[in-house]
């Protein structure tokens, strides 16, 4: 049985491949991220106040890290695109402290990198992961 992070990893990239934004540079991702954490949704849903971007990161896979109100994603020098970073920032939102991968990436996370793709992309790319979803047997919460 293909564990759900690996449905979940296959499924999004496919939804978000030809439409990934590429940044220049790790400023011009940071001020994306600044942006991101100043919106008005984000500010009500999630309790991270500032993001810092560790990049470029020589470890094994992007990721990220809570401390408090603040978030660290470490970006891959091959992987400093939007949909890396909305993907880093839904663990913000579905933080889950364990460092157990399957947990990680549940069904509150799956939900939660939905609506990121929903405020932090468009409407269109949303409802793009999320038929991608459905179509890999990725669980996720319903809306309520």
């Amino acid at each position: 049985m293909i564990r759900q992070r690996y449905r979940l990893y296959a499924a999004e990239d496919k939804a978000t491949k030809a439409d990934r934004c590429w940044f220049g540079s790790a400023e011009a991702a940071q001020m994306w991220l600044d942006r991101a954490v100043r919106r008005k949704w984000w500010r009500k849903t999630s309790d991270i106040r500032h993001v810092k971007l560790v990049y470029p990161y020589a470890g094994g896979m992007s990721g990220a890290t809570k401390e408090g109100v603040v978030l660290t994603i470490c970006v891959r020098p091959e992987s400093l695109n939007s949909s890396t970073l909305v993907h880093e920032l839904a663990h913000g939102l579905a933080w889950h402290p364990t460092g157990d991968s399957e947990q990680d990436h549940g069904k509150k996370y799956a939900r939660a990198l939905i609506e990121c793709y929903r405020h932090l992309d468009s409407a269109a790319m949303a409802e793009a992961v999320q038929n991608a979803f459905d179509d890999a047997g990725v669980q996720y919460e319903e809306v309520t």
